[in-house]
């Protein structure tokens, strides 16, 4: 429902703001380097004029403009591939490695060690993340895109491939595969979920607070609220630090920045960095919130008042901390709403198979028939099967425009479609009086209109140009 209801959204500032076609209007990305070569780009293609075009439709052609194969672009992008695997795998071993120093800790301290072990778990995704961050931005640079949305999507699904491995690896290792499991194949590092439930058959009291789905949840709640403090500390204390760094420097010099007239002392603050942290931030929220949900539905709480927050702290660090930023505009949220669909199919198989195979209850509840397992696994999948046909109803049922839009797009695509009717009338009318012609110079209303190639009265262009 949240996502039917943002796309909903999203069409809705679409058209109040006159971007939906705002990908057709891009500019080339200033680093974007290419042969200047004779044509056009249509929908991200590169469409290349054939000889003899101009002469033979009487125009002249426009200007030379860069052009970069995609053959070369894919074979960069193939490249890169060993590289981004290297870096995945990286994140696999430091999250075990990090497992280990809690079993480590844990044999002296059982509370010390899962806190410890899940702060650093913590601390080290927000370094992994910010390291990959600037690798990722290298290689999509280097795969030289032409336009910001381009360049934009194909970084994000760099980083949140990286990110989604980096962020959830520690969560699905303890619901799904740390019960009596021996790490790197060494049974002296066996780690293992405190319940009862495996202990004894018969004794099923306390099974739902006991085992791995409680862990998961600490786990969670942990790295929420050590994400939420850095980010917010990244948000406003570092910016902030910054600021009076160079304000001391500044005083060093001789320089009294009260002094400065406003646009100078703006110039020296940092530069915007863009919303792509913003964005990787919520949606990788968004994911710890939906795919665990049955864990932790309470951390939705911590999410809000985060969000809350946050929306200040940004506001705080773009009107003192940071110079103006340079307009961009968007169609849409780009590859992020098909990452947040993804995340979407995902929380549904995993909180199933969490309900499945972490919450003993239910295997406990279908343990006096004959194969309990079997009883477990098709109430999951029957339960995945119902969740996701739910989920498609309610795609189906919401749509994807308000009804005030669609009888306004209705409504211009009519007045469109006459005055392209008016204006061929009028283009045949002047064609017939040059020629001499003054007999029949009506023009047949069936005959799909086509758009003129150009339009001299203003009432037309009007309509045409742009939305009511």
């Amino acid at each position: 429902m949240f996502l039917e209801y943002w796309k909903r959204t999203n069409n809705t500032l679409n058209y109040t703001w006159g971007t939906t076609d705002y990908k057709e209007r891009e500019v080339e990305r200033p680093s974007f380097t290419g042969k200047l070569e004779q044509g056009v780009y249509y929908k991200g293609s590169w469409i290349p004029f054939e000889d003899g075009v101009a002469e033979k439709f009487e125009f002249e052609l426009p200007p030379k403009r860069k052009y970069y194969p995609n053959k070369v672009r894919r074979s960069k992008v193939a490249a890169a591939f060993p590289l981004i695997s290297t870096m995945i795998v990286s994140v696999v071993v430091a999250s075990f490695a990090v497992l280990s120093l809690r079993l480590f800790v844990q044999r002296s301290s059982s509370y010390g060690g899962s806190i410890a072990g899940a702060a650093l778990n913590a601390v080290t995704i927000i370094i992994m993340n910010i390291l990959w961050k600037t690798v990722a931005r290298k290689l999509t640079e280097w795969e030289n895109y032409r336009t910001e949305s381009e360049f934009d999507n194909n970084l994000i699904f760099k980083i949140f491939t990286f990110y989604f491995v980096n962020s959830y690896t520690s969560l699905y290792y303890i619901a799904f595969f740390k019960n009596k499991t021996s790490l790197f194949a060494n049974g002296a590092i066996e780690d293992g979920c405190k319940t009862r439930f495996n202990n004894n058959m018969d004794d099923v009291s306390e099974v739902i607070s006991k085992g791995c789905a409680d862990e998961v949840t600490f786990q969670l709640i942990t790295i929420l609220l050590v994400n939420m403090f850095i980010g917010q500390s990244q948000e406003v204390a570092i910016p902030w630090l910054i600021g009076r760094l160079k304000q001391y420097i500044a005083a060093r010099n001789g320089v009294v920045p009260k002094e400065l007239p406003a646009w100078e002392r703006d110039s020296k603050k940092n530069n915007y960095a863009g919303t792509l942290d913003e964005y990787s931030e919520l949606v990788i929220q968004y994911g710890y919130l939906t795919i665990f949900a049955a864990t932790a539905p309470f951390a939705c709480l911590l999410a809000v008042i985060n969000n809350m927050v946050e929306i200040r702290t940004d506001a705080f660090k773009l009107l003192t901390g940071c110079c103006r930023p340079n307009y961009r505009g968007a169609q849409n949220i780009g590859t992020w709403y098909a990452i947040l669909e993804l995340l979407g199919v995902v929380a549904v198989f995993t909180n199933c198979a969490l309900i499945g195979l972490s919450f003993e209850v239910l295997y406990a509840s279908v343990s006096g028939y004959g194969t309990p397992e079997f009883f477990t696994l098709a109430i999951v999948v029957i339960m995945e099967h119902f969740i996701f046909i739910l989920k498609y109803v309610i795609a189906f049922l919401v749509p994807d425009y308000p009804g005030w839009i669609i009888k306004k797009l209705a409504f211009e695509e009519w007045l469109k479609q006459e005055a392209f009717k008016a204006a061929r009338k009028k283009t045949h009318r002047n064609t017939v009086w040059e020629s001499g012609n003054h007999g029949d110079d009506e023009v047949d209303d069936d005959t799909p209109a086509q758009a003129p190639s150009s339009l001299e009265t203003n009432d037309v262009t009007l309509v045409i140009a742009g939305p009511l």
